[in-house]
């Protein structure tokens, strides 16, 4: 199982899993109202980009596109 070699690898500290709580929601909520229609990123986009903030993460690697939209300094979109 996916999720069973995740935990392994936290173990070994070669990967962390970063948890959200309420705040972290209503923080990317405040993102994607900032953002408004027609924009076509998710919550689960705006949470990961308020983990990135939060945890100075300063690359993101995706191929969709909607994050370039995003101008949200000392973030780098890949590829």
């Amino acid at each position: 199982m996916l999720y069973r070699q995740f935990l392994k690898a936290e173990r070994k500290k070669r990967l962390t899993i970063l948890s959200i709580d309420r705040k972290i929601i209503e923080e990317a909520i405040l993102l994607l109202q900032k953002y408004p229609t027609p924009n076509t990123f998710s919550l689960t986009d705006a949470t990961n980009i308020i983990l990135m903030q939060k945890y100075n993460i300063p690359v993101l690697f995706s191929f969709d596109r909607d994050f370039k939209k995003l101008k949200i300094r000392h973030l780098s979109i890949l590829p």
